[in-house]
């Protein structure tokens, strides 16, 4: 943005950056906040905040229509399991103390998971229905 496009300077680019650095909270989203309002004033930030979250929001919103409409099936089931330890690596990858964790590619992500999935699925709806009301 910063060097194809030449919204700011590359000192202006500087400042933000270090400011947004000091604030607790995403550093990009308030980047691209304060780069919005810095051309186009409050508009500008308000739009390029609110599209900058707007993934997001539609991935959460998907993501929850399909585990409330389809949550009870094998396979979804099997796909938000893996999803929860996808989601739970990342912070646990990313922590100072986790230097000993080596990047895993993503067939081996896909080794892991997709038997979990199939497994899950060949379980059958008796088994975990048991389990649910015990």
């Amino acid at each position: 943005m910063k060097e194809e496009k030449n919204w700011i300077s590359e000192s202006r680019f500087r400042h933000a950056l270090n400011y947004c650095m000091l604030l607790p909270g995403p550093e990009a989203q308030q980047l691209a906040t304060y780069i919005g309002w810095l051309l186009h004033r409050m508009v500008g930030g308000i739009v390029a905040g609110g599209l900058f979250i707007l993934p997001g929001i539609f991935a959460m919103v998907g993501l929850s229509y399909i585990y409330a409409a389809y949550g009870n099936i094998g396979f979804v089931e099997a796909l938000f399991f893996g999803l929860k330890a996808a989601v739970l690596s990342r912070p646990i990858a990313g922590s100072p103390q986790a230097d000993w964790i080596t990047p895993i590619p993503a067939s081996a992500i896909r080794q892991l998971i997709v038997p979990i999935a199939v497994r899950s699925q060949a379980w059958g709806s008796d088994q975990r229905s048991a389990l649910r009301t015990a």
